[in-house]
């Protein structure tokens, strides 16, 4: 290389040095929420699940009973009283047993059905409304990334959109039925969905019945896992 070719190298790369030293700097406005999370404290999910539980009242007493006489059957079986089965507790159980247990969970399954597609109808609903909701709080907090709380190593209380968003949604879509029409098959989005806040609203019951069996107060609504705020 010349030292003519040296100079002009040397000069194209000191002029796209400057180039980009004089770029603006654009600053981005994250934010972090979790979808499921949202869904699950919108007015029209818990107002959903509270009416299907009261028309479905019936179904739900049901199987109550049955699980009540599947945990007579199974407590038997249970050598060791740990509260779990083996395999080896299970081959040992009586063919009555095993018998009258299959026939208890086919019919709890019947009975759960239509409880299921209710629920699973009203997050879809919810869910095909979400897009809309977020694009509106986005625009309003000028926001150019959202996250799940998870992907966050630090982030003010600020950042957390959940509230913004229940609250869009509750204004957009404040109830919804909870009949499915004829032939409605919910989408595998809603399945997934549906699968994850049944773990929440399971791990939430839980938390309240230990904490009203030691005499606390009620535990507050399911929230996402919050990213650390340096506190």
């Amino acid at each position: 290389m010349s030292i003519f070719t040296s100079k002009r190298v040397i000069l194209a790369l000191g002029t796209s040095a400057a180039i980009v030293a004089a770029a603006p700097v654009v600053a981005q406005t994250i934010g972090y929420t979790d979808r499921n999370v949202v869904i699950l404290n919108t007015a029209a999910f818990k107002t959903g699940l509270a009416q299907i539980d009261q028309q479905f009242a019936q179904n739900l007493q049901q199987m109550a009973q049955k699980e009540q006489e599947m945990a007579t059957l199974l407590a038997p079986l249970d050598a060791n009283r740990d509260g779990d089965l083996s395999e080896q507790e299970i081959a040992a159980a009586p063919k009555a047993t095993v018998d009258r247990v299959t026939v208890l969970n086919g019919e709890m399954q019947q009975l759960q059905a239509p409880i299921l597609y209710s629920r699973l109808y009203v997050v879809e609903q919810i869910n095909t409304q979400y897009d809309p909701a977020q694009a509106t709080v986005v625009k309003a907090k000028k926001v150019s990334v959202i996250l799940k709380p998870d992907a966050l190593v630090y982030a003010p209380e600020s950042a957390d959109l959940t509230d913004a968003l229940v609250a869009e949604l509750d204004k957009t879509i404040p109830q919804v039925a909870i009949t499915p029409p004829q032939g409605w098959q919910p989408q595998r989005r809603t399945v997934a969905a549906y699968q994850q806040i049944e773990e929440w609203m399971q791990f939430d019951a839980m938390l309240r019945q230990q904490q009203q069996q030691q005499g606390g107060a009620a535990t507050a609504p399911v929230q996402q896992p919050a990213a650390d705020q340096g506190r």
